[in-house]
């Protein structure tokens, strides 16, 4: 059974009286709505890489990000993130979670988001017992890029209460329990190129626009030698009957013995 906005907000005022690990960190009662809470975009973003996108993504600091979304000197620069189309992408939310062991979670990507082709590749639940931030991993399906504002409430959380708590929860011997952002191994998986369709097409463009100007520049070169041939071979064909007659022997003369 899924907990409605009331049941959320119980939960939360029944765990700061027990000085628990609250639900949501920070807690912002005004982000619980229509069942779920709402979750925000944090600056622990990484883009992959394309050859469009890797100048600029070196420059504003998204694929090697030179500051935390935890300092308080607000880059106020870049105040949102572009995931170029065809690139997969990274997204830490803002906010760290703890799931209860008899709580199951499901995560999403609200809907104005998704109708611009940002998909959701990652997993669609969060195991009961997590700690900490939840990493989405996107990819941009649509032909344009996608820019999000950091600070944004991107991201819907759901809880499903279980019948009994785990008795195998989501702890410390599992990598992601505990996670605050960008880790070595999310910049192992982002540092090759993105061989994405939208990718390749600009390659075919690109390599079609080559051939293309080849052909023109050959075009170009081999017409005026063609014709330059076409006139000798002309020429030749035309005086070769007059030659021939000129070159007839004389008519056979007699002598006399």
């Amino acid at each position: 059974m899924f907990w409605s906005t009331q049941r959320i907000k119980a939960e939360q005022r029944d765990i700061q009286e027990r000085n628990a690990l609250s639900l949501v960190e920070p807690y912002n009662q005004s982000r619980v709505g229509q069942g779920s809470y709402e979750l925000s975009l944090s600056r622990q973003v990484l883009v992959s890489i394309s050859p469009e996108s890797l100048g600029e993504q070196l420059v504003r600091g998204i694929l090697f990000p030179s500051k935390l979304d935890r300092d308080p000197d607000d880059i106020s620069k870049e105040a949102a993130l572009t995931i170029p189309a065809g690139q997969f992408a990274f997204l830490y939310t803002e906010e760290s979670v703890n799931i209860p062991k008899n709580v199951l979670a499901f995560i999403s990507i609200k809907a104005k988001i998704k109708l611009k082709g940002l998909v959701n590749i990652s997993g669609f639940h969060v195991d009961p017992g997590f700690s900490g931030r939840i990493k989405f991993s996107v990819y941009n399906a649509g032909t344009k890029p996608i820019s999000l504002t950091y600070g944004e409430p991107y991201f819907l959380m759901w809880f499903a209460i279980l019948s009994d708590e785990d008795e195998k929860p989501y702890d410390s011997k599992h990598n992601h329990n505990g996670q605050t952002g960008i880790c070595a191994a999310d910049r192992e998986q982002m540092s090759e190129p993105s061989q994405s369709p939208a990718t390749l097409a600009k390659r075919i463009e690109y390599i079609e626009d080559k051939v293309n100007w080849i052909l023109i520049g050959l075009t170009i070169i081999f017409i005026p030698i063609l014709i330059c041939i076409f006139n000798v071979v002309f020429e030749k064909w035309m005086n070769g009957p007059k030659n021939i007659d000129n070159q007839k022997p004389s008519a056979v003369q007699t002598t006399n013995h």
